[in-house]
């Protein structure tokens, strides 16, 4: 599984998780490189955001 890291205001890291640990942070495979922290969560589902409220029946 992937997994994206930041780094910085302008570096991410993305690559294969070797190791996860129990605090949530995981290490990630780039290269010859393992980065360490915490994954960027992502949206549940887009389709939760993109819904349009339901009318009431009256």
């Amino acid at each position: 599984m992937f997994a994206t890291l930041i780094l910085n205001a302008y570096q991410q890291v993305q690559g294969l998780i070797v190791e996860t640990y129990q605090d949530g942070q995981v290490a990630i495979s780039v290269g010859d490189k393992v980065f360490k922290g915490w994954p960027v969560s992502s949206p549940r589902s887009a389709a939760l955001y993109d819904r349009k409220p339901e009318l009431g029946h009256a």
